[in-house]
């Protein structure tokens, strides 16, 4: 779901549409202004297990590193957190009748700097519970966005405002490479954890939005397979960091969906499919018209509403939907 009015435009970051402006440049607004207007549209929030089945999951051992998570509503419902330090899965599991052994980690967008928790987290994880499958929404280490609300705006304001010298999805290094490095674990703890949780390790996919597709995208060069997803979807985003040479050898199958006119994430997208089906790698790719970015699984009244069935019938076909 974007953070962001979709009449304007921009470039250069990994979640929510930029604002888009048909007016000459002059009268575009100021990076004050479209500051204020981030930071308008939060409000705080109390915290939400948003319906989950259990308590959060560490993935990490907290030490030292100070807990500053901060929840806020957006003024449209939607639920987001930010300056995550503490990385979590948060567990939506089936009930053991209905429950297929299958398993998704679901990572959240946000541009590396929020996670939408709801339409890109909990509203997904729970269509799978409903499915049999386990899902485990990844709470993510984000970058720093200040102490107020104020200050989380202009880095909001500064991401969404391309430079050249400027790509908040490269998941080499900086709090993005944490992301990856949570999204791995997680895969991992999972595996480690599935004896527990009546889970078969080899049947643990994951699906990324926004930020988290580039996230979930990169695991799949991780050293140890067993960071590894088995299978992926990536949802307007996704990137190798490296050579697609290096993992040709080893891609999982993967579906993909996109907004063709999505100024963010389409081209990384249409390059993705490219690496896909020039190493003979199964992919499904779907790319609509006129829906943008981070419509994640609400209705938006366009064609792009189709794209939960069809994850669903391809989900069937990897076999998670049924009992293995």
């Amino acid at each position: 779901m974007p953070d962001q009015p979709r009449d304007r435009t921009a470039g250069g970051t990994a979640t929510d549409p930029a604002p888009t402006d048909p007016t000459p440049a002059s009268a575009a607004p100021s990076l004050e202004d479209l500051a204020a207007e981030f930071a308008a549209a939060f409000t705080l929030a109390a915290p939400s297990a948003l319906g989950a089945s259990g308590p959060e999951i560490p993935l990490r051992p907290t030490g030292d590193v100070p807990d500053q998570e901060q929840a806020l509503r957006r003024t449209d419902g939607g639920f987001r957190l930010r300056n995550v330090t503490h990385p979590t899965l948060i567990p939506f599991l089936p009930d053991p009748g209905t429950a297929t052994g299958a398993a998704v980690l679901i990572a959240p967008g946000g541009a590396f700097l929020k996670l939408s928790m709801d339409s890109e987290g909990a509203d997904v994880a729970h269509l799978l519970r409903e499915r049999g499958v386990a899902a485990f929404v990844l709470k993510y280490r984000l970058g720093h966005t200040g102490e107020t609300i104020e200050d989380f705006g202009r880095h909001l304001a500064n991401a969404f405002t391309p430079r050249e010298d400027h790509d908040v999805v490269d998941t080499r290094g900086g709090h993005q490479r944490l992301a990856v490095d949570d999204v791995e674990t997680g895969l991992a703890l999972i595996r480690d954890r599935a004896g527990q949780w009546g889970l078969d390790p080899a049947r643990v996919s994951a699906i990324g939005f926004s930020a988290g597709a580039y996230a979930v995208s990169a695991a799949v060069s991780a050293a140890d397979r067993s960071n590894r997803p088995a299978s992926l979807a990536c949802i307007y985003g996704g990137r190798l960091p490296g050579p697609p040479a290096e993992v040709a050898g080893h891609l999982p199958d993967l579906f993909t969906v996109v907004d063709v006119h999505d100024p963010l994430c389409a081209a990384h997208v249409l390059e993705l499919i490219s690496t896909w089906r020039t190493a003979g790698a199964s992919v499904e790719g779907h790319i609509y018209p006129g829906a943008l970015h981070g419509f994640g699984a609400r209705a938006t009244g366009t064609p792009v509403d189709a794209w939960l069935d069809l994850w669903f019938e391809w989900l069937d076909r990897q076999g998670l939907l049924s009992r293995g």
